[in-house]
């Protein structure tokens, strides 16, 4: 479940990064659920302009990925050797993709969120520096992303799933 839940906020994180290049190419990865409850228009997507309703459908498919990738945690400390550093990096790098992100309001169009040199050092000590959550369950529950509006959860499978493409 762990390692699912990391693979799904790893390619769900890219479908977030990658809306602008997606749309150029006719496809949207956003559930559209997401962008009728958000009352956001592809018309606007079309003239390259991230509105108010897109910038709330991203936030809350942001905020869904990160409860991902908590849960998918678990993975990375369940590993030995090379291997842990490696998933560590990962975990490390989509979490840091989705700030990215958020610091520039998930206007994509603008700007989209890459890792570079600094990333990659931060990273690296973030890495080495790494707490166990087994060892660390003080702060729990801290830095959960707001809720839009209520649903189900639903298992990373189910969530990647209605990530369906909406072709222009």
């Amino acid at each position: 479940r762990s390692s699912d839940a990391l693979c799904t906020a790893l390619q769900l994180t890219n479908f977030w990064q990658d809306l602008d290049r997606d749309w150029r190419r006719g496809r949207l990865y956003l559930p559209l659920e997401y962008v009728e409850a958000c009352q956001a228009r592809t018309g606007d997507l079309d003239d390259r302009q991230l509105t108010a309703p897109w910038r709330r459908a991203l936030a809350h498919a942001a905020g869904l990925t990160r409860e991902m990738f908590s849960e998918g945690r678990q993975v990375c400390d369940g590993v030995s050797g090379r291997l842990r550093y490696e998933l560590r990096l990962t975990w490390l790098g989509g979490l840091r993709i989705l700030d990215k992100l958020e610091r520039v309001d998930y206007n994509v169009f603008a700007l989209r969120p890459t890792l570079g040199p600094v990333d990659m050092t931060v990273l690296m000590g973030r890495a080495l520096w790494w707490r166990s959550r087994s060892r660390e369950r003080r702060g729990a529950g801290r830095g959960a992303p707001p809720r839009v509006w209520a649903g189900t959860a639903a298992s990373p499978a189910s969530t990647l799933a209605r990530c369906c493409m909406a072709v222009r």
